[in-house]
């Protein structure tokens, strides 16, 4: 019997079970998305320079470092081309490596979410997903174990002779730190899960491996600490104070994330469905997603993010919030199919009151998941003609409509896509036919049309071959 079925072992390490979503790791709350990307790039290009600078000038100088350890004599390293070789086997390199390819991953799905309004992770497969995550983690981490333990035990105190051993050192050591702190503090990221410490603790186990496999290949020890003939209890005491020391660098990094998030007022990490906005973002993004958090969606003014139908493929459409309609609020959850009510999103506010797995009991989630979800659950087809009824009997009694403002979403969501207008044309007619009460202060009839007619249309396109996103007739 397996402990986790894949969806709980997802869930445990970040990744949920429905619909991924990468916003925080390509947005920020103070810089812009494109700046965000820019500097991202810069510190991924000046991380490789570093590196390669370093090994070409291994190659043609001998360079000498001295290192020394608490109760451990100072060793003195006299390095050529060797040293391109050692490298590998250098804690503090590898975790450089890994600042510079994440920097570069990073940059490039900003840039993407900047250019089409999603990124290339949102698409990849949960492992993928949750190998980016993991990775983030280690790059908020690890620099921070590095400096503290070189500056702190195996500096000599002494400044290094030469200008490339200054350069080289600060670098590696320093500039390490500050790339994880703008990483920490400037994006949009969300605390990263206690599971991820498993990931931390194994990386680490394994180097300790990394670094005999070189002493049985190169005849040295990376470290003077790793050398038994310093002592058993010497070894086994810096092996268990590193241990103690990335779990607490693991705590205070994920509490400055809490911290720096709740000051921010950033949105939780996936939506239910609930109508909320950003205040720091500039687009209106349209798909289906889930969330085990909600805030109160009063104190923010320029996103609105509510879900999409998704049927086939996967696919979202973004569109500028100031091209669009703002009494345009279509998603309200329902209580069930019988029984429609508007829910106030205020009321989920806090987070407690909310389950955190798609298993949740709250009818106006399920009944919602199933209305947008067509795909993944059942919806019997007396439900949808009930729901028609019911928005044929509310058209009569609304006339004041917002034909135009639907007519102006479709066509912005047209040219934010490219699906050619003609494919939304049927969605237009019949929703505006059916639909004449889509403002704020409507009933939620309107809204279960528009649901039920868009769903419908996405069943006859997929039969049809058609794209099941924007589908024609009724």
């Amino acid at each position: 019997m397996m402990i986790f079925q894949n969806r709980d072992f997802y869930s445990l390490f970040g990744v949920p079970p429905g619909r991924f979503d990468s916003t925080p790791f390509v947005t920020s709350w103070v810089l812009p998305t494109y700046a965000l990307a820019t500097i991202r790039i810069i510190f991924s290009i000046y991380s490789f320079i570093t590196i390669f600078f370093s090994f070409n000038w291994f190659a043609d100088h001998v360079v000498i470092f001295h290192i020394q350890d608490i109760k451990t004599p100072a060793t003195t390293y006299t390095v050529g081309a060797e040293g391109i070789r050692y490298s590998f086997s250098d804690f503090s390199y590898l975790s450089y490596w890994a600042l510079a390819f994440y920097m570069l991953v990073a940059s490039i799905h900003t840039f993407v979410y900047a250019r089409r309004g999603y990124t290339w992770l949102d698409r990849w497969p949960q492992v993928l997903q949750l190998l980016h995550s993991a990775f983030y983690t280690t790059i908020v981490t690890y620099p921070i174990l590095v400096s503290i333990v070189y500056w702190g035990s195996m500096w000599t105190r002494t400044w290094w002779p030469g200008h490339f051993s200054q350069w080289n050192m600060i670098s590696i050591y320093a500039l390490n730190s500050a790339y994880a702190a703008f990483e920490i503090i400037i994006p949009n990221t969300l605390p990263y899960p206690w599971a991820h410490y498993s990931i931390i603790a194994l990386c680490m186990s394994l180097y300790v491996g990394i670094a005999y496999i070189t002493k049985a290949t190169e005849g040295i020890y990376i470290y003077p600490w790793l050398d038994p003939k310093n002592g058993i209890k010497q070894l086994i005491l810096h092996i268990v104070c590193y241990a103690a020391l990335i779990v607490g660098i693991y705590v205070l990094v994920r509490c400055a994330i809490v911290i720096r998030w709740r000051l921010t007022n950033r949105e939780p990490k996936f939506s239910m469905g609930w109508i909320y906005e950003n205040k720091h973002a500039e687009t209106m993004y349209l798909h289906d997603s889930y969330e085990p958090e909600m805030q109160n969606s009063q104190e923010t003014k320029k996103e609105i993010h509510l879900p999409f139908i998704h049927v086939g493929s996967p696919r979202s459409a973004f569109v500028p919030l100031d091209r669009i309609d703002e009494t345009y609020l279509p998603y309200e959850p329902l209580d069930d199919v019988n029984t429609l009510t508007r829910k106030d999103p205020s009321q989920y506010s806090n987070a407690r009151e909310i389950s955190p797995t798609r298993s949740f009991h709250d009818p106006a989630t399920q009944c919602s998941s199933e209305i947008l979800n067509p795909a993944a659950s059942q919806v019997s087809q007396r439900s949808v003609s009930r729901l028609s009824q019911r928005a044929e009997n509310s058209k009569a009694q609304h006339k004041a409509g917002t034909g135009t403002a639907i007519t102006n979403l479709i066509s912005t969501i047209s040219r934010s896509t490219g699906v050619p207008r003609a494919a939304t044309s049927g969605l237009s007619a019949s929703a505006i036919t059916k639909d004449q009460t889509l403002r704020t202060n409507s009933r939620p009839e309107s809204v279960a049309s528009l649901r039920t007619t868009a769903y419908r249309n996405s069943q006859q396109a997929a039969t049809a071959g058609a794209d099941p996103i924007f589908t024609t007739g009724d």
